[in-house]
């Protein structure tokens, strides 16, 4: 494996990720989390970040790593990071419908934070995707 090129992927993929899931959390999703009695309060939200920024990072580390295992060059790169995209995402269906059984989630809003957490990891898979899809730096032809 490149590792430079693994790291580099690893840090785009967290960017993205976290970006994302900025978006759709605290924008798309922050009326319907209003509306629930057991979000954390600001403060004690902000001073738990750095576990979600972990996790972020976690998951881009893993998700790559697993890309780079499963992909192969040469090979249509969005079709690659497609289907990679969706069987990872299938890997988190179960756990939103594990929330619907033991949170008190409405079935609308599980559907919505499903089918956001769905396109959360299929575009941080396609991301993934199209950079190892870029050939390697100049330096590391030679």
């Amino acid at each position: 494996m490149d590792t430079k090129k693994y790291l580099l992927a690893v840090l785009v993929v967290f960017i993205a990720h976290s970006a994302l899931g900025y978006l759709i959390h605290n924008l798309l999703l922050s009326k319907d989390y209003e509306t629930l009695n057991f979000v954390r309060e600001f403060g004690d939200f902000a001073a738990k970040l750095p576990f979600l920024y972990l996790a972020n990072l976690i998951f881009a580390a893993v998700l790559c790593f697993i890309y780079t295992r499963a992909y192969e060059p040469g090979q249509n790169w969005f079709l690659q990071g497609l289907v990679f995209g969706l069987l990872i995402g299938l890997l988190f269906v179960p756990a939103t419908l594990i929330g619907y059984v033991t949170l008190p989630l409405s079935g609308w809003l599980t559907l919505k934070l499903g089918a956001m957490n769905f396109a959360h990891i299929l575009f941080s898979a396609l991301v993934a995707a199209a950079f190892y899809r870029l050939p390697p730096p100049l330096h590391a032809r030679n």
